[in-house]
């Protein structure tokens, strides 16, 4: 993967600090600087933003000349030559490759080599006095190093097709806090730890409003900042309100279509060109995954990664949070639900899942559905879908497989927060449904019960919880009657030891009942009058779980 020298040099400089030699001489930039305008506190990026393409590293030795065409050969322009100060003073000047760097000992002997380059199209850098093979090993062990970066972001944004997780591996390599913001400046998410002095700066005003304010800056810098991003996609700005500190705003456009951009403030660590390469290399990854996954303006979707860290458990705010859910018309505190479907695991490509996903946006296209762990979670608000409605569940099992048709769906609940729990709800619903076999919708509240019977069940002995009173009705009934005694136990104690009302439910007859509550009482020896409510509670919940068993479960 091509890295420019700008990155490669950014990470010497930190080697060179690292580096046990006693005499350590700080790095100079001998590329072009960056230069400022007189009247703009703007910086010009020119050809330093501009990637040079360098994938490998040469050695030039005193004998390797242009005579020979070793240094000029087809793969010059993707190459970097190192060589000792004196191999570059006793080379010709036309021998002296594009892509240059300088290994020196003293400076006298730079300041020789840098006479015999010529001027205007050469770029060189150099790194504190060594010789020009071990410079060259360490430069081929950055290019390896951010090789896997590079594939490491590359792979975290093909598996979760969010552009957040390249950003979450990119600010690897990057000295300072960086975020991720769309088209209209709203806070996508960031990556790096916060320092406590951020929050003087515009990382203050961004957490706290889920935006960056364009009012944090004025006319003027507002005009020179479009205008640079119009001609680079990259600015630095050190603005009059910023104390002091240092912006760079780096854009994500996809065929001349801005989606957003990555903007970093230099609360840890001075904004060098390095960390602009670095930048700018994030965010080509960002397009690139953008242009797969066909983005259009306005699409950057925010309230599916707020989702995600709900999910998750991650910090996010309230104040985010509304933000992002305000922007898609929805309030924290609306009513939800929660649905999952499990993703079939024969294949499992990319492109598979994100049909799955895809399938369940076009038939609920107000809910929001990502791909979380090995299932697609949709979570919609209640009033834009009716989970009884006959004509969601044709809608949902249309573009699935016949007998995958599966959904597990949560209980309602009432903040967008809690979607953690209703996921988890959803994910024991689909699990039931699919041991059983179903198809369709699974509601959890329709499963409660089996569901607290397996937990328990996968726990401890059931025979632990259940009520002696109930355990003794199941030893002494007839084995053909045990359900009709359980169920007419536990309606019985639910109605409130109401006999008509339990009665109806049972559609059964008042004195039948009666006649079964009697045996009932006879055999457990008490009069469920006098139980404490603790007591009948403790009977009611036995006789679930005693009739989820379907079978003696007191040895």
């Amino acid at each position: 993967m091509n890295f420019d020298t700008y990155l490669l040099e950014d990470r010497l400089v930190r080697l060179a600090a690292d580096s046990p030699s006693k005499e350590r001489t700080k790095p100079e930039r001998l590329l072009k600087r960056p230069k400022a305008t007189s009247e703009s506190s703007i910086t010009s990026l020119d050809s330093a933003s501009k990637p040079l393409g360098l994938n490998g590293v040469r050695l030039m030795g005193p004998s390797t000349d242009a005579s020979e065409g070793g240094l000029l050969a087809a793969d010059a322009d993707t190459t970097l030559c190192v060589a000792d100060a004196a191999t570059v003073i006793s080379c010709e000047r036309g021998s002296i490759p594009p892509h240059l760097a300088i290994a020196w000992r003293n400076k006298c002997e730079l300041d020789a080599a840098l006479e015999a380059v010529p001027g205007g199209s050469d770029v060189i850098f150099s790194t504190e006095p060594c010789d020009a093979m071990s410079l060259a090993n360490r430069v081929s062990s950055l290019l390896a190093e951010l090789s896997e970066w590079d594939e490491r972001m590359q792979l975290a944004g093909a598996r979760s097709r969010d552009l957040m997780a390249i950003l979450d591996v990119g600010e690897e390599q990057l000295d300072n806090p960086a975020a991720l913001l769309d088209e209209e400046e709203a806070l996508i998410g960031y990556s790096g730890d916060l320092p406590e002095n951020a929050r003087s700066t515009i990382w203050g005003e961004v957490l706290k409003r889920g935006y960056s304010p364009m009012s944090f800056f004025g006319t003027d810098e507002l005009e020179d900042i479009r205008r640079q991003l119009a001609a680079e996609s990259v600015v630095l700005i050190t603005p009059r309100r910023g104390k002091g500190s240092t912006h760079l705003g780096v854009n994500i456009e996809v065929e001349g279509t801005t989606l957003g951009c990555i903007a970093m403030v230099d609360v840890t660590s001075p904004i060098t060109q390095g960390q602009v390469s670095i930048a700018m290399h994030v965010a080509r990854r960002m397009e690139l995954l953008a242009e797969t996954l066909h983005y259009e303006p306005h699409r950057l979707d925010v309230a599916p990664w707020c989702l995600r860290m709900v999910l998750d458990g991650a910090p996010l705010t309230d104040g985010l949070l509304r933000f992002h859910l305000h922007r898609i018309g929805w309030r924290q505190e609306d009513d939800f639900r929660c649905l999952c479907f499990r993703i079939p695991t024969e294949n499992g490509s990319q492109v598979e899942v994100n049909s799955y996903v895809g399938s369940l946006k076009c038939a609920m296209p107000k809910a929001i559905s990502i791909a979380y762990e090995d299932v697609v979670v949709t979570v919609w608000r209640e009033k834009d879908y009716d989970v009884s409605d006959p004509a969601l569940s044709q809608a949902l099992c249309a573009d699935f497989p016949k007998g995958r048709a599966i959904f597990g769906v949560s209980s309602s609940f009432e903040n967008f927060r809690l979607a953690a729990s209703a996921y988890a709800q959803a994910r024991s619903a689909l699990a039931i449904g699919e041991r059983v076999g179903w198809t369709g919708m699974v509601a959890f509240d329709e499963v409660f019960d089996a569901h607290l019977y397996q937990e328990l069940e996968g726990d401890t002995r059931l025979g632990e919880f259940m009520h002696p009173a109930v355990i003794h009705l199941i030893n002494t009934a007839k084995p053909d009657h045990i359900t009709d005694s359980l169920e007419s136990l536990f309606t019985y104690l639910m109605c409130g030891r109401n006999v008509s009302q339990a009665a109806k439910r049972l559609y059964m007859h008042r004195n039948t009942l009666e006649y079964h509550i009697d045996a009932i009482e006879r055999s457990l020896g008490c009069d469920l009058s006098a139980c404490s409510d603790d007591e009948l509670f403790r009977m009611a919940l036995s006789c679930v779980l005693a009739i989820q068993s379907r079978s003696n479960l007191v040895e």
